[in-house]
């Protein structure tokens, strides 16, 4: 593909202080067996030297790469809005959404495209395998009924691993830029409501996605976690299916932990689960009660 043509898929991937991060990531890109693609990544305002590396990885595989790679660097503004300028940069008519903590396996672009190709009104997901080290990564997607039963996600729209077509995300207005945490549901949430989609799920196009052990995470996290919820809870509040997704299920990495928990494990790391459970619910019911609050302002105001 040369500077003037148009790319089958523009990859989107936003970033922000993941210089060593972006070190084990970048080469999956040169291992694609479909080449037909441009790679969009903005910096969003990082500070410890994740544009140099960005710039390193461009003029190191010049020659590979050539007019695939586009590197643009904006000052911090979130993800959600680093999201929005690399939709307006892309040339593609599919967009292949993936993080910066994501390692594709070789077949990964190949896997979106073809059905893509076969069904124009497609969203198509993937296996997202959670890992804590790099030496878990595999040149080949999950085998086997178990490990297929393991990796399925009826979340049919999650930044990390998916694909469709631009016109339609830029139809909704794109990604909303007060949302810091789950954009890409609330963003679902307006796709859902406006078209019709066919719903893929394929198992080739699977990525390693590096997680820190929930024991490195803090209660602040969590807490986090629950403003968004909430805010998406209350943007949607007439909506049963966002009552269910943002405000009786907690978050899927914290859930599958306690559940999948062993046994034997400490009982001091039990509580510090807990823990992260109170804050979640705290930063929902914060965010909750300040709603309220403004509500009897605006009456007593008005």
């Amino acid at each position: 593909m040369n500077d003037l043509q148009r790319p089958a898929l523009s990859v989107l991937i936003t970033t922000y202080n993941r210089s060593e991060i972006l070190g084990k990531t970048l080469n999956a890109w040169l291992d694609q067996t479909f080449k037909d693609f441009e790679l969009i990544i903005i910096d969003d305002g990082s500070v410890d030297g994740t544009w140099e590396v960005l710039n390193d990885y461009k003029s190191r595989y010049h020659a590979q790469l050539g007019g695939k790679l586009v590197i643009h660097r904006q000052e911090n503004k979130g993800a959600s809005a680093a999201r929005n300028l690399g939709i307006k940069l892309a040339r593609g008519d599919v967009i292949v959404f993936i993080d910066d903590d994501a390692y594709p396996v070789p077949i990964f672009l190949e896997s979106h495209y073809r059905w893509h190709q076969r069904y124009p009104n497609a969203i198509v997901r993937g296996p997202i395998i959670n890992i804590s080290s790099w030496d878990e990564v595999t040149p080949t997607p999950p085998k086997g009924v178990l490990n297929r039963l393991k990796y399925y996600s009826k979340n049919f729209f999650c930044t990390a691993n998916v694909s469709i077509a631009k016109r339609y995300i830029l139809e909704v207005g794109g990604f909303d830029e007060s949302f810091k945490r789950w954009e890409d549901t609330e963003l679902a949430y307006k796709l859902r409501a406006s078209f019709k989609f066919k719903w893929i799920f394929d198992y080739d196009a699977t990525v390693y996605h590096y997680k820190p052990q929930l024991e490195e995470l803090d209660e602040s996290f969590f807490y986090r976690e629950g403003i968004y919820s909430a805010k998406l809870f209350l943007k949607y509040s007439d909506n049963v299916r966002v009552k269910l997704r943002t405000g009786y299920f907690f978050p899927n990495l914290l859930l599958w932990r306690l559940l999948l928990s062993k046994s034997g494990e400490a009982l001091v790391k039990r509580f510090k689960k807990l823990s992260y459970l109170r804050g979640y619910v705290r930063g929902f019911m914060d965010t909750l009660n300040e709603s309220k609050k403004r509500k009897r302002w605006d009456k007593i105001w008005s």
